[in-house]
């Protein structure tokens, strides 16, 4: 470790405790990675309150929407093979997707998906504890009211991202987990991920669900959202997760090996639609943008790509700076625990 740079963090633990307490954050697990290098990594408060099990880096812990990164990389993929092309109306590859807006329809786009331009609101209701196949809510996306015009403005949509992951298994023939599992986790050796919240539960060292009830912490049931995988079923640990950010800070390539292309993760990383992340004016931050399954954004006048995930009991962030070549990754145990997850 760099002597110069690990001095910068001697304070760190004490921050990070002190805003546990602060935030009633039962259990946190930090890395930060510098020029290919781990300089911190913080273990952090209790996986499991009732058992007194304390938080490690390689306990597992539900990233949320962070999970999208992976289904716009696995999309990378195929652009490079010649499989799927960003721009070409999704018809092509799915002849029978029907929407309520016929225009949007006809011209619906893999990188309009990604970066969440279709016209279509949340409509979270869908699939929010739902017991639908993929299969299924993609079928019913035909009944869906648009609240803005095709491309007209930035909203955050889940239900694209399901069937992006959808996409990928009729042009494959592999589903999303086996695609992801097999060109991306293998390669990067991301042996604890998982895809499901059921098999989290059969590890030796998982992180229980917590939500603050009241002024109390309370623990609370898992949420099961394996049907809508590629938009944020995906379970990591600190240690897979600082190989899948240091995958990023070094432009597609894992030990010597291109899996994506630097040109196309480069796209992926780049601005596609602007979007307000927050709902309060942040002087640190020049603009606000998505690009294809990551927000983009000038902070302090430096490129700042970053994704964050909330899911019942869990909030994670991934954040880079990539000009800087430093990136961080962030997994807690509580519901909504920091005011950058989505």
């Amino acid at each position: 470790m760099n002597n110069n740079i690990s001095d910068n963090f001697e304070g760190l633990n004490d921050l990070l405790s002190k805003k546990m307490n602060e935030w009633k954050i039962p259990g946190m697990a930090v890395g930060i990675i510098k020029d290919d290098e781990i300089i911190y990594c913080g273990e952090l408060g209790l996986r499991d309150i009732n058992k007194n099990l304390n938080v490690t880096k390689d306990t597992l812990f539900a990233i949320g929407s962070a999970s999208k990164a992976f289904t716009s990389l696995s999309i990378g993929i195929l652009v490079d093979e010649g499989k799927l092309d960003l721009d070409t109306p999704i018809k092509k590859y799915m002849p029978n997707f029907e929407m309520h807006n016929k225009y949007a329809e006809e011209h619906l786009t893999l990188r309009d998906m990604l970066c969440h331009r279709s016209g279509l609101p949340r409509h979270d209701a869908l699939w929010y504890n739902s017991s639908l196949s993929r299969k299924e809510l993609v079928d019913r996306i035909k009944s869906l009211e648009f609240s803005k015009d095709f491309r007209e403005t930035w909203q955050y949509n889940n239900l694209m991202y399901a069937t992006v992951g959808y996409i990928i298994e009729l042009v494959t023939g592999m589903t999303w987990e086996e695609f992801v599992k097999s060109r991306i986790l293998e390669p990067l050796g991301m042996n604890s991920t998982n895809f499901s919240v059921d098999v989290s539960k059969k590890s030796t060292n998982y992180s229980q669900p917590y939500a603050q009830k009241g002024d109390e912490i309370k623990q609370i049931n898992f949420r099961k959202i394996d049907s809508m995988g590629p938009a944020g079923s995906i379970n990591s640990n600190l240690t897979d997760m600082l190989k899948w950010l240091s995958l990023h800070l070094n432009k597609g390539k894992v030990n010597g090996t291109q899996i994506i292309s630097e040109k196309t993760i480069s796209e992926l990383h780049s601005p596609q639609i602007p979007c307000q992340l927050f709902p309060i004016k942040l002087d640190e931050l020049q603009f606000s943008s998505y690009g294809l399954g990551w927000f983009i954004e000038s902070y302090r006048g430096r490129k700042h790509v970053n994704h964050g995930g909330n899911i019942d009991g869990f909030c994670s962030y991934i954040s880079f700076l990539p000009d800087e070549n430093i990136g961080i990754v962030i997994l807690t145990n509580l519901s909504n625990a920091f005011a950058l997850c989505l």
